[in-house]
């Protein structure tokens, strides 16, 4: 049986986390409404699925920070629009 450990949950909360800050960032970046909608609801769905992984950490989860490579990201969505 394959056993989930908490550091596993944790990157798993992170990593939904860091997808909902990153379509977020793309989303305030986008200048075409409707795109930057769709945008906007991915975060939703990603922060809706890191509060079902939440559960199952030990506590309630940390204060989210986002990497560097997920800044980067987010800085060049900035820079590079369509």
């Amino acid at each position: 049986m394959n056993q989930t450990g908490p550091e596993d949950v944790y990157e798993r909360w992170h990593e939904e986390m860091t997808a909902a800050w990153i379509y977020r960032a793309i989303s305030g970046a986008e200048p075409d409404r409707a795109k930057a909608r769709m945008f906007e609801a991915l975060a939703a769905a990603a922060e809706r699925q890191a509060g079902i992984v939440a559960r199952a950490l030990r506590g309630a989860p940390p204060a989210f920070r986002p990497a560097m490579r997920a800044r980067l990201v987010a800085a060049v969505a900035r820079v590079v629009t369509p």
